[in-house]
């Protein structure tokens, strides 16, 4: 596996039990270990280069666009840390966000 650096991300959506978003700085096998087993199969982990390109893409696949969502997700919820990532900083992330609405 891989020890190049990057940015997991994960949103969860499940009824009775609310909305879960994960963001995660470091190598994929960090991020798999702190998303844990239930949580990291549905995690995208990308390096730094790879979510700025898509970010500024405009013509998306299908899971592209899946990908997308996840980015946006992130830079409303993380807004500072965004504009690090696009300055070409790398900020040390490990975000949980929980809200159940039920």
């Amino acid at each position: 596996m891989s020890d190049e650096l990057g940015l997991a991300l994960l949103e969860y959506i499940a009824t009775g039990e609310g909305r879960t978003f994960l963001a995660f700085t470091g190598s994929k096998s960090e991020a798999l270990d702190w998303f844990g087993d239930y949580f990291a199969i549905g995690m995208v982990f990308k390096t730094d280069s790879e979510w700025l390109a898509l970010d500024s893409k405009s013509d998306l696949s299908k899971q592209e666009e899946e990908d997308f969502c996840f980015l946006q997700v992130f830079k409303d919820e993380c807004p500072n840390a965004w504009t690090m990532f696009s300055m070409g900083r790398k900020p040390s992330i490990a975000y949980r966000f929980h809200y159940n609405v039920s």
